[in-house]
């Protein structure tokens, strides 16, 4: 069984009636009837509702593209990263990573205010 979170909801009297008649008519209980009505909201939320939505754009990206579109060039951005923070030309779109571990880099994130 799922690990389950205990959620305590006030229900108007007339509302606490009537999911106790549909559980009762389903032969479920009204806690599985709140989950169920649970799911399907969220699974019908509208994408633009979805809070990962609003991490798109946060990253700052007005660097220059010498290859193109980064989506389909992705190979050739990642080697020049590599090659520059190993201080060694990219060799090629597929050049090995550097031996040492490298750091990471910090990046600018805008506020999303």
């Amino acid at each position: 069984m799922e690990k389950r979170v205990p959620f305590q909801v006030m229900l108007d009297p007339e509302q606490h009636h009537q999911l106790g008649r549909v559980a009762a008519r389903r032969g479920q209980s009204v806690g599985s009837l709140v989950r169920e009505s649970v799911a399907r909201y969220l699974a019908d939320l509208p994408i633009d509702d979805d809070p990962l939505m609003g991490l798109i754009g946060l990253a700052a990206d007005d660097g220059p593209r010498p290859y193109g579109d980064v989506a389909t060039e992705h190979d050739r951005y990642l080697a020049d990263a590599v090659a520059e923070e190993s201080n060694r030309p990219a060799s090629a779109p597929d050049a090995p990573a550097a031996s040492k571990p490298r750091q990471r880099r910090r990046t600018t994130v805008a506020s999303a205010s």
